[in-house]
């Protein structure tokens, strides 16, 4: 639990750049934000880049799929473009 507790302080100090606001309701404002974007918002390499609460409520399995999806288009897309310049 204490690894847990340094890595979010650590964490909000990397966001936030130790910057909280000059009165407590401001710091919270700032932290509410920081969790929130942190929960609903950001992408985690742990999830496979996928938002923790989408993880946990979502279909995982169909997010997972048009994640694939979506990058074998960008793949495709690529691989055209590059010919394009290659080509030319």
């Amino acid at each position: 639990m204490a690894r847990i507790v340094e890595r979010f302080n650590g964490t909000v100090r990397d966001e936030t750049n130790d910057r909280y606001g000059d009165n407590y309701l401001q710091a919270t404002a700032v932290i509410d934000a920081m969790v929130t974007q942190y929960n609903d918002v950001r992408l985690h390499a742990a999830l496979g880049y996928i938002e923790p609460r989408e993880a946990r409520f979502g279909d995982l399995g169909l997010r997972r799929q048009v994640r694939a999806e979506r990058l074998a288009v960008a793949r495709e897309l690529r691989r055209a473009k590059n010919q394009a310049l290659l080509a030319a």
